[in-house]
């Protein structure tokens, strides 16, 4: 148990099913029925090519070990590694084949960003295409492009017309949730990147204003999710609203659960994952 465990964390699945369920749950948080299609495969996939993208290319054409404490798994388990990538890679291809020639459309610019990002040493001739060198742009695009893929696709692909502040209230409670976490993992980066030279939010104001950023992140998302739920009469789902703040709170403020060593990987990655199961079972319960 300790083990599969261990290898959800480290390979990236866990956060790869957080994706899944947030994209999953879209549908009953507007007041429409729970669906299952290709984009669900493409969102899973996708998120855990990308986390392990870099990762793929130190190993496999840098010829390098990797260095970093959470990346060790993919070291010591180069058969496994590769085994998954090229299975969510293939699931990737081929769910693509299945989704809509607009939808295609919409994620080849997610595809760009995202690919000039996680590359962080990709450059053409004396070009330098690192867009994390640019400042505060790092959690605007892991802001933009988490909102983007789990909220506003799903949304678009309901091919029904919501009101604008519908859209609005669904935006912000993905945006909000995504980057109360995103600070949060800003901080655990700043000794790192303070020596890259790179420009983030809590070097720019201190570790203790971030924090308080992050919790009023959290009460954004409680407020805005409240107001969404109430406009679709989804009386049951205020109560998911509540206890995700509530963990949320918890995970951002209780100093023995930040000093536990898979404080990051687990109690970050697994609050999205617990957000969106609370809809899920409580929204199926509810109709």
């Amino acid at each position: 148990m300790r083990k599969t465990g261990t290898f959800l964390i480290q390979s990236k699945l866990l956060i790869a099913y957080s994706a899944l369920i947030l994209t999953c749950i879209l549908p009953a948080q507007v007041g429409c029925r729970l669906v299952l299609n290709p984009y669900l495969v493409i969102v899973f996939c996708a998120t855990f090519l990308v986390y392990n993208l870099t990762r793929l290319v130190v190993l496999k054409f840098y010829k390098m070990p990797l260095e970093h404490p959470n990346d060790q798994w993919a070291n010591q388990h180069h058969n496994l590694f590769y085994g998954v990538f090229i299975i969510a890679f293939m699931g990737l291809v081929f769910a693509i084949f299945l989704i809509r020639i607009t939808d295609i459309f919409y994620l080849i610019p997610l595809f760009l960003i995202v690919l000039f990002y996680v590359l962080p040493f990709l450059k053409i001739k004396h070009l330098n295409l690192n867009l994390r060198r640019l400042p505060f742009l790092k959690i605007f695009l892991i802001m933009v492009v988490w909102t983007f893929a789990t909220a506003l696709l799903p949304l678009l692909q309901l091919n029904q017309k919501f009101q604008w502040w519908v859209v609005f209230l669904v935006l912000v409670e993905r945006l909000s949730i995504i980057t109360a976490l995103a600070l949060l993992f800003d901080i655990r980066d700043m000794q790192a990147d303070a020596s890259q030279g790179l420009q983030t939010i809590p070097l720019k104001i201190g570790e203790s204003k971030t924090l308080k950023l992050s919790n009023a992140c959290g009460f954004i998302f409680f407020l805005s999710s409240v107001l969404l739920y109430l406009q679709f009469k989804l009386w049951y789902l205020i109560l998911c609203a509540c206890v995700s703040l509530l963990i949320l709170l918890i995970i951002i403020n209780y100093k023995p659960i930040k000093s536990h060593k898979k404080y990051y990987d687990l109690y970050l990655d697994g609050l999205l994952l617990i957000h969106g199961l609370l809809i899920l079972v409580i929204s199926l319960i509810g109709r």
